[in-house]
């Protein structure tokens, strides 16, 4: 018959409860070992995660249905405490079956929350893994993560539709996002707003735009030499009047194509609506 979690322990085999995890790693798999450790020890937690997981039940074809196996006879099976410990840990470490086969039958303190003693040499097939862990679905994890998440709130006595704090860790990944800035800013409008006339191009012919990747590149180094200028240091006021008078100039030229590609979009999307609406009514405009 397929149970939950075997009733009486084995011998050898060491209380999920008096499991001893080792706190002071900064990995996020003993994390994960403390969490099904406290559902495990929380009586009313446990009750009510266990009543979620006797619905865990397999099915066999029977005259073109899927029906339930009986879970009071045959062979036992998978329990199910087995079925979410190891599908826990492949959504926690966002890991593959390989890795949950390999951490099941090799990583000690795992086998005992599993309930294997020391000396059990049982070995979990990848395919057995891959046929029980599919029978804990979405629906049924998402009920458990509501009992585990009241039972959170309950620890720190409020209730579940008050607001808590919470502290977490952050670290700087590199990306290609930029600081934010006019010049930036205004180069990105104009060069998806080309793209877009582009598109627009290819699907009803517009004139303008038969040079759009050389017209873009010039516009593209108008910017780079924004981009690349410097507030003077110099302590000769010559100098610094020359790079104040370069930076001048170099915005309004980078300004005026700007407003002519601007203008040309703007012509652009009003021949697209021309031509739509002539479509539309039998006729054609360009």
């Amino acid at each position: 018959m397929r149970t939950v979690i075997p009733l009486q322990l084995s011998l050898g085999e060491t209380d999920i409860g008096a499991i001893k995890i080792d706190v002071t790693s900064r990995d996020d798999f003993p994390l994960v070992l403390l969490g099904l450790q406290e559902i495990y020890t929380n009586a009313s937690l446990k009750a009510k995660v266990f009543k979620i997981l006797e619905e865990i039940i397999p099915t066999k074809q029977q005259d073109g249905k899927a029906i339930p196996v009986s879970s009071e006879r045959g062979c036992p099976g998978m329990n199910q405490w087995t079925i979410l410990v190891l599908a826990t840990l492949r959504v926690a470490l966002n890991t593959d079956f390989d890795r949950i086969q390999e951490l099941a039958n090799q990583h000690r303190t795992l086998r005992e929350m599993l309930g294997h003693s020391e000396w059990n040499d049982k070995n979990y097939r990848l395919q057995t893994i891959k046929d029980n862990l599919s029978l804990l679905t979405p629906e049924v994890m998402a009920s458990i993560d509501a009992e585990v998440i009241r039972a959170g709130y309950s620890l720190l006595d409020l209730d579940i539709h008050d607001s808590i704090k919470s502290r977490c860790d952050s670290f700087v990944l590199k990306t290609h996002v930029h600081f934010p800035t006019d010049i930036n800013l205004l180069y990105d409008a104009i060069r998806y707003l080309i793209h877009d006339c582009v598109k627009w191009n290819e699907q009803c012919p517009i004139p303008g735009w038969q040079q759009h990747q050389y017209n873009l590149r010039k516009f593209k180094e108008l910017y780079r030499k924004i981009q690349k200028l410097r507030h003077s240091t110099a302590k000769e006021a010559l100098k610094k009047q020359a790079k104040k008078d370069e930076t001048q100039q170099a915005h309004p030229a980078y300004i005026v194509p700007s407003h002519v590609y601007l203008t040309r979009i703007n012509l652009s999307h009003a021949l697209l609506i021309k031509e739509w609406r002539g479509q539309s009514d039998g006729r054609s405009h360009i």
